[in-house]
């Protein structure tokens, strides 16, 4: 597995059919709804240069995009930043969304100089939630009825993980994974 930018207009035609998905737009705060690749190419580049942070596309060892992930909400004098990871449906429940959130929040500590991660998990989402909270994030607050999904409104989890805390828990595991997270 690679996270890495993109570089190839077929992966752009991969994300544009992840990021369509209504299941998986679900799990994500700002849902996208764009009508072809063109305009999706330029929301994205738009996107990518003024609102995403690290922006990174998650591939596997033949090139085929799984997932994406970016920060968003950073605040550099505190060096907060908010992160989501999102999984292809096709590569979900394999064990790849815990490598690659580990890799990229890795990253993001070691490389980029974050301090805190957040992260925004809806609680529709419980296993994102529950794994979450076993892989070190503490719940810092709830907003109630936060997201309006499936005919009812629900809560939105705020978690948190500090670097201190982050590299305590898995500096051991993080040596062994081998995912390689391009610049």
């Amino acid at each position: 597995m690679r996270i890495k930018n993109i570089t190839e207009n077929s992966e752009i035609q991969e994300l544009y059919i992840i990021m369509m998905n209504p299941n998986l737009q679900a799990d994500y705060a700002t849902p996208v709804s764009i009508d072809g690749i063109d305009a999706f190419k330029s929301w994205l580049n738009y996107k990518i240069d003024n609102v995403f942070i690290e922006f990174r596309l998650l591939s596997d060892d033949y090139g085929h995009v799984l997932g994406f992930m970016y920060g968003y909400e950073a605040n550099c004098k505190l060096e907060h930043i908010s992160v989501c990871v999102v999984i292809d449906e096709k590569a979900q429940n394999k064990g790849i969304g815990a490598i690659v959130a580990l890799s990229y929040e890795n990253y993001l500590f070691s490389s980029c100089g974050y301090g805190k991660l957040y992260l925004h998990i809806f609680s529709f989402n419980q296993r994102s939630l529950m794994n979450n909270i076993a892989a070190g994030f503490e719940i810092e607050m709830i907003l109630k009825e936060y997201k309006y999904f499936d005919g009812r409104f629900h809560d939105v989890f705020v978690l948190s993980i500090g670097r201190e805390a982050f590299a305590n828990k898995y500096k051991d595991i993080i040596r062994k994974m081998g995912v390689v997270v391009e610049r």
